[in-house]
């Protein structure tokens, strides 16, 4: 048993060693290489290397005990989970995610991990958030254009700081490690939000990626990158979500809003009609008997106006408890 264990780490770690020397060597492996992280963006970088190796097409991944436990998922049968190596663990030893479509949910009570979609409202809104830490960019620019002027900015700032440990090889210049960086930044941005890359990919420049052909040199790029675009897609997809939120609180109460006025209007109505009959009714007695009021009638139809006019005064004025409602409802 342990030796088959070991025999498996050795495998998987070999598997890590080949995937890093494939991605580092062609810019089309390394850009298929940031799609997968844009999808498992959460991930470290050892980790989003191998997802990308087994199941490149992964897009949620988790531990078996967060899908039973937490959200209530089964995992299919002859599933096949993603070997990952247990750098918290104290011996080499392998852990395993599955990716949500290894599972199903439990009737009932299971649920699916929430995955944000870009749409075309969301992009003032992310764009207004970003460059609330990035700087500002050219409003007249379209979307992916800013996208990677604030991919820059952060490769840029990132750089400066860091390369002041002279991580990388004495081989990559200042300039080829950041605008390798801000493309890869923009690139894994701009895939997982779903633009069509024509509209962006030839902005992009991966030249120079021959040049990290060493471990050291792809664990510092791909450690940094995996950093900043963990950041910049954890607010975008916080943005999106705070927006549909809101959205459906809205909504709500515009529907809550609506329901009240048509019952109201219900009541109005219904009340209008019962007040034309007893009218009716009270002035042909009247008439019948000689006299324009009958007794108890005039008390009764008095009721009535005094109801209908308190009513049509409401109807025009705000509804005080419906404001209450709204900033409750907003808190």
């Amino acid at each position: 048993m342990e030796q088959n264990r070991n025999l498996k780490f050795e495998k998987i770690s070999k598997l890590a060693e080949e995937t890093s020397a494939r991605i580092m060597q062609d810019a089309n492996e390394w850009k298929n290489y940031l799609t997968t992280v844009g999808q498992v963006y959460k991930y470290p970088f050892c980790d989003q290397l191998l997802i990308h190796a087994q199941r490149p097409d992964a897009t949620a991944c988790a531990s078996l005990q967060i899908w039973n436990e937490k959200m209530q998922c089964r995992v299919n049968r002859g599933a096949k989970g993603i070997a990952l190596i247990d750098t918290d663990s104290k011996y080499p030893k392998l852990k395993y995610v599955f990716d949500i479509s290894d599972v199903h949910k439990e009737k009932n009570i299971g649920r699916y991990p929430y995955l944000w979609e870009l749409n075309e409202e969301h992009k003032e809104l992310i764009l207004a958030q970003l460059e609330k830490t990035y700087g500002m960019t050219d409003p007249q620019m379209p979307f992916e254009k800013r996208i990677i002027e604030i991919s820059k900015a952060a490769a840029a700032d990132y750089c400066k700081d860091f390369m002041a440990d002279s991580s990388f090889s004495e081989t990559i210049a200042y300039f080829e490690a950041e605008s390798t960086l801000a493309s890869s930044i923009a690139y894994t941005v701009l895939s997982r939000c779903g633009i069509e890359k024509e509209l962006w990919e030839k902005e992009l420049d991966f030249k120079y990626i021959g040049k990290f052909n060493t471990q050291n040199d792809l664990a510092v790029i791909g450690n940094a990158n995996t950093e900043i675009c963990r950041a910049l897609l954890m607010e975008i997809g916080k943005t999106i979500r705070v927006y549909e939120q809101e959205t459906v609180k809205e909504k709500i109460l515009q529907n809550t809003d609506i329901g009240l006025e048509k019952d109201t209007k219900l009541q109005y109505n219904t009340l209008k009609r019962e007040s034309e009959t007893v009218n009716q009714t009270i002035e042909t007695e009247g008439m019948k008997n000689g006299t324009d009021l009958q007794a108890g009638g005039g008390l009764l139809n008095l009721k009535i106006v005094y109801t209908y006019s308190l009513l049509t005064h409401c109807l025009q004025m705000p509804r005080r408890n419906q404001t209450i409602q709204k900033r409750s409802f907003c808190i």
